[in-house]
Protein backbone atom coordinates (compact mmCIF):
# COMPACT_ATOMS: atom_id res chain seq x y z
CA UNK A 1 0.00 0.00 0.00
CA UNK A 2 2.41 2.42 0.97
CA UNK A 3 4.42 2.00 -2.43
CA UNK A 4 1.35 2.78 -4.24
CA UNK A 5 1.14 5.74 -2.12
CA UNK A 6 4.37 6.80 -3.52
CA UNK A 7 3.52 6.59 -6.86
CA UNK A 8 0.42 8.83 -6.49
CA UNK A 9 2.59 11.65 -4.79
CA UNK A 10 5.10 11.07 -7.25
CA UNK A 11 2.98 11.41 -10.52
CA UNK A 12 0.60 14.12 -8.97
CA UNK A 13 4.08 15.93 -8.29
CA UNK A 14 5.62 15.54 -11.36
CA UNK A 15 2.04 17.29 -12.91
CA UNK A 16 1.80 19.91 -11.07
CA UNK A 17 5.68 20.33 -11.65
CA UNK A 18 4.99 20.13 -15.43
CA UNK A 19 1.69 22.48 -15.08
CA UNK A 20 3.99 25.25 -13.44
CA UNK A 21 6.47 25.17 -16.03
CA UNK A 22 3.85 25.10 -19.19
CA UNK A 23 2.09 27.62 -17.06
CA UNK A 24 5.12 30.17 -17.37
CA UNK A 25 6.91 29.55 -20.60
CA UNK A 26 6.25 31.02 -23.80
CA UNK A 27 6.67 29.09 -26.95
CA UNK A 28 6.12 30.39 -30.33
CA UNK A 29 4.18 33.40 -28.61
CA UNK A 30 1.75 31.18 -26.94
CA UNK A 31 1.83 31.12 -23.27
CA UNK A 32 -0.67 28.80 -21.48
CA UNK A 33 -0.70 30.93 -18.48
CA UNK A 34 -1.49 33.95 -20.12
CA UNK A 35 -4.41 32.78 -21.97
CA UNK A 36 -6.25 31.65 -18.02
CA UNK A 37 -5.07 34.45 -16.43
CA UNK A 38 -6.14 36.84 -18.99
CA UNK A 39 -9.93 34.28 -19.16
CA UNK A 40 -9.78 34.86 -15.29
CA UNK A 41 -9.55 38.52 -15.57
CA UNK A 42 -6.19 39.21 -13.93
CA UNK A 43 -3.29 40.68 -15.74
CA UNK A 44 -0.20 38.73 -17.06
CA UNK A 45 1.88 41.59 -17.46
CA UNK A 46 3.01 44.59 -16.36
CA UNK A 47 2.16 46.53 -19.46
CA UNK A 48 -0.65 44.87 -21.31
CA UNK A 49 2.07 42.93 -23.37
CA UNK A 50 4.88 43.94 -22.12
CA UNK A 51 6.89 44.92 -19.12
CA UNK A 52 7.25 41.92 -16.14
CA UNK A 53 5.59 38.74 -16.89
CA UNK A 54 3.03 38.08 -13.51
CA UNK A 55 1.97 34.57 -14.54
CA UNK A 56 5.49 33.59 -13.59
CA UNK A 57 4.68 34.62 -10.34
CA UNK A 58 1.29 32.48 -10.54
CA UNK A 59 3.45 29.82 -11.74
CA UNK A 60 3.78 29.30 -7.77
CA UNK A 61 0.02 28.18 -7.07
CA UNK A 62 1.52 24.50 -8.94
CA UNK A 63 5.37 24.61 -7.30
CA UNK A 64 4.31 24.74 -3.50
CA UNK A 65 1.91 21.74 -3.53
CA UNK A 66 3.85 19.60 -5.98
CA UNK A 67 6.96 19.89 -3.04
CA UNK A 68 4.16 19.84 0.09
CA UNK A 69 3.46 16.48 -1.89
CA UNK A 70 7.36 15.16 -2.65
CA UNK A 71 7.15 15.83 1.00
CA UNK A 72 4.46 13.89 2.22
CA UNK A 73 6.12 10.37 0.91
CA UNK A 74 8.80 9.03 2.64
CA UNK A 75 12.70 8.87 1.67
CA UNK A 76 11.54 7.96 -1.68
CA UNK A 77 14.58 8.90 -4.49
CA UNK A 78 11.75 10.32 -6.79
CA UNK A 79 10.29 12.62 -4.15
CA UNK A 80 12.97 13.81 -3.44
CA UNK A 81 14.16 14.62 -6.92
CA UNK A 82 10.84 16.17 -7.34
CA UNK A 83 11.58 18.54 -3.97
CA UNK A 84 15.09 19.23 -5.52
CA UNK A 85 13.29 20.28 -8.88
CA UNK A 86 10.42 22.20 -6.66
CA UNK A 87 13.19 24.29 -4.91
CA UNK A 88 15.16 24.91 -7.80
CA UNK A 89 11.97 26.50 -9.31
CA UNK A 90 11.40 28.50 -6.21
CA UNK A 91 14.84 30.10 -6.64
CA UNK A 92 14.97 30.95 -10.12
CA UNK A 93 11.07 32.61 -9.40
CA UNK A 94 12.82 34.67 -6.71
CA UNK A 95 15.18 35.79 -8.53
CA UNK A 96 12.79 36.69 -10.94
CA UNK A 97 11.34 38.62 -8.95
CA UNK A 98 14.16 40.61 -6.94
CA UNK A 99 15.43 41.45 -10.33
CA UNK A 100 12.51 42.50 -11.30
CA UNK A 101 12.60 45.44 -8.46
CA UNK A 102 16.13 46.09 -8.90
CA UNK A 103 15.20 46.82 -12.03
CA UNK A 104 12.61 49.37 -11.13
CA UNK A 105 15.08 50.83 -8.54
CA UNK A 106 17.63 51.74 -11.20
CA UNK A 107 15.29 53.23 -13.80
Amino acid sequence: MKKINHCKYGALSVLLLLLAFLWSVTINDICLGDIVVRFIGLNAWSNITTGYHYTIIYSLFFIIPAFILAEKGDNHLFLKAIQFCSIILWIVILLFILLCYVTLFIE
